[in-house]
């Protein structure tokens, strides 16, 4: 199976999965069947992605270099008919992708599934690695306080605001990831005290409600959004997938009563998450550890509940330690002791 990209610059850049092509390449061969994800980005621009999937092996996915937008779309028949005229020429030309990038791609990618891919795709083209927005126009008024713009000054930075241009994101740019309502957990109306305490301890009840809502026949179909969010945010440099990718770290971390009702997806969860953070270069969390370390506030936690939750699966258990010694080792973190800033300040007196 391979991929085939047509009319590109020399000057972009293009990755397919985890491979870089080289200068003068034009794609990769020896992929395997399923989803893949090609990115491609101009000097000094923001990145853009796109997933595709391959269901046979003798495939070859034909995508061309758009000109006037800067990235890549799907190739047409007459691009199909130029590369069956030069196929022999243009796979010459195309990288063959390692076993062992194969391997670390399949591991990124498993649960990602064309259905995945469908229900999370923005509608309008290409995943961009920056929002992509548009000014609103703007409508002049009488009332306009403001009717002399260009030579007028203000008294304060608010007045200057109001006439700075209000901003919408371009509808069909916006990755479809679900969403849970997590402010009514502390709204006092709809909760007693107790509960509302609870809920910010255990978020069980909210894993379940993302589950049930987006994935009602099968919870682990939740695995596919979540490494479709790595991929996004690791490959395609989009800071909206880390934050989703980090929520949910968060979230399954601190869901306590879940670890007995559904130990498998924990230990998915687990193994999922180790082969992340295996390509992660290790300065990634380096730069973070002297102030919030998202990571290992959330491994806290979810180690602490994994063995202090009595008639733990031990299976599960087994597979927590083991990824702390590996956490441990890689990071050098001691995930036994709370993070630091969670340790209560002792004020002694003069």
């Amino acid at each position: 199976m391979s991929v085939v990209v047509l009319n590109l610059p020399e000057h972009v850049a293009i990755s397919i999965d985890l491979c870089g092509l080289e200068h003068n390449g034009v794609g990769c061969h020896g992929l395997n069947t399923g989803c893949h994800f090609i990115s491609s980005s101009l000097p000094n621009n923001f990145a853009t992605g796109r997933f595709v999937f391959i269901p046979n092996s003798t495939d070859v996915c034909i995508l061309v270099w758009n000109e006037h937008d800067e990235y890549l779309i799907p190739g047409t028949q007459q691009h199909s008919e130029y590369f069956q005229t030069n196929r022999e020429f243009l796979l010459k030309r195309t990288l063959k992708m390692s076993h062992d990038k194969t391997k670390e791609w399949n591991r990124l990618s498993k649960y990602i599934s064309k259905d995945t891919v469908h229900k999370l795709y923005p509608e309008g083209g290409p995943i961009f690695s920056a929002p992509q927005y548009v000014a609103k126009e703007f409508k002049s008024s009488k009332h306009d306080p403001f009717p002399n713009r260009q030579d007028q000054t203000f008294a304060n930075l608010k007045e200057a605001e109001r006439l700075l241009p209000d901003l919408q994101e371009i509808k069909g740019t916006v990755v479809g990831y679900s969403t849970v309502n997590i402010q009514s957990k502390n709204d006092s109306n709809m909760f007693s005290l107790d509960e509302v305490t609870q809920l910010n301890i255990d978020q069980t009840s909210l894993l379940k409600q993302l589950l049930t809502e987006n994935y009602p026949s099968n919870a682990l179909y939740f695995f596919g959004e979540f490494q479709f969010a790595f991929v996004v945010f690791y490959l395609g440099q989009q800071y909206l997938s880390f934050e989703y990718w980090k929520k949910h770290i968060e979230l399954i971390s601190n869901a306590d009563r879940y670890l007995l009702e559904n130990p498998q997806f924990f230990r998915i969860f687990i193994i999922i998450l180790h082969f992340q953070v295996q390509v992660i270069p290790v300065e990634f969390f380096a730069d973070i550890v002297s102030c919030d370390n998202f990571m290992h506030a959330a491994m806290h936690v979810l180690f602490s509940n994994i063995e202090s939750t009595p008639n733990v699966d031990k299976d599960l258990l087994g597979l927590a330690n083991k990824y702390r010694n590996y956490l441990t080792s890689k990071f050098n973190w001691d995930l036994t002791q709370e993070p630091l800033e969670w340790q209560p300040i002792v004020i002694e007196n003069a």
